[in-house]
């Protein structure tokens, strides 16, 4: 059994978020402020923010949310076992003998919508651990006051973190987790898609054509702002 693992008073910035029609899934992350405009700290230090022009990303309307460290900053409190969540699965290892998907867009089968994706790289990135939480989780609306009390929840999902590595940087990618921004709580004090638009804090990606370099200034060909 996994010691119980300690989760971030809520002075720490913290997002909760729940599904629009139903509370049958949600989860917490740290939300570090993301870096100044074009200074994005490759070491992961703060949250980055960023859209692609590839085909999935533009036809389910997901703006990406990559976390410092996702080990350390996500978990899944409801549901704990992926299985119960919708899967949509794309991409493939083409360098392997039997490519197969591996891309995975994880999502509520109560309303649809899809919370984040995962890339597994191996067998296993996840785990299932007990929590110790002892705060309310702003944005899951179960008292009409947007509170959820969840310190009765003592098992949750999170990535593992033994041979984790979050960025190419770091010496190679072996770990890879997006949540989507557009299903974080917009009523967060220090979160506003809006204003990361305006002050150039959302990254472009051309994941379509991978011929463009990435920018801040305004989305590549068949993006969206």
């Amino acid at each position: 059994m996994p010691s119980p693992e300690s989760i971030p008073a809520l002075d720490t910035p913290i997002v909760a978020l729940a599904t629009a029609a139903s509370s049958a899934t949600f989860y917490m992350t740290l939300l570090p402020i993301p870096a100044p405009s074009g200074n994005y700290a490759r070491d992961r230090t703060s949250v980055l923010f960023c859209k692609c022009n590839c085909t999935i990303s533009q036809k389910i309307g997901y703006p990406h949310t990559r976390m410092p460290s996702s080990p350390d900053d996500f978990v899944l409190l409801s549901p704990a076992d992926l299985g119960e969540l919708g899967d949509y699965t794309c991409g493939s290892e083409e360098k392997r003998a039997e490519p197969e998907k591996r891309l995975h867009f994880y999502f509520c089968k109560t309303c649809g919508v899809r919370y984040f994706s995962l890339y597994t790289y191996g067998e296993d990135e996840g785990e299932v651990v007990d929590l110790v939480i002892g705060d309310s989780v702003r944005g899951v609306g179960e008292d009409g006051e947007g509170n959820q009390d969840v310190s009765e929840l003592s098992r949750a999902w999170k990535c593992k973190k033994e041979s984790w590595i979050e960025d190419s940087s770091q010496g190679g990618q072996t770990g890879y987790l997006s949540i989507g921004a557009h299903t974080i709580e917009p009523d967060q004090e220090g979160f506003d898609l809006v204003e990361l638009g305006k002050e150039k804090k959302m990254k472009y990606l051309d994941g379509r054509n991978q011929r463009e370099k990435s920018r801040y200034d305004c989305p590549h060909t068949g993006g969206t702002w």
